[in-house]
């Protein structure tokens, strides 16, 4: 059995512009920001934010050289 057992599943989102995104986020759709994480002063932003009982993380590493998943 998994350490690791929860049964929720939290989406993760690329977001290419910080600022727009937290706007959308924040003003648009009502949403709070639980937690906000850069490894350095540099680095981007990765993002918790909740309306509810939803949670959404917002990932800034988008760029055309960020990494992507797939489910089979």
């Amino acid at each position: 059995m998994s350490p690791f057992k929860s049964d929720v599943s939290v989406p993760i989102v690329p977001m290419a512009v910080e600022t727009s995104a937290k706007r959308f986020c924040l003003e648009y759709l009502g949403s709070e920001i639980d937690w906000e994480h850069r490894f350095g002063d540099t680095s981007p932003l990765y993002m918790q934010v909740r309306q509810g009982g939803s949670v959404l993380h917002l990932d800034g590493h988008a760029g055309a050289e960020a990494p992507r998943g797939r489910c089979a």
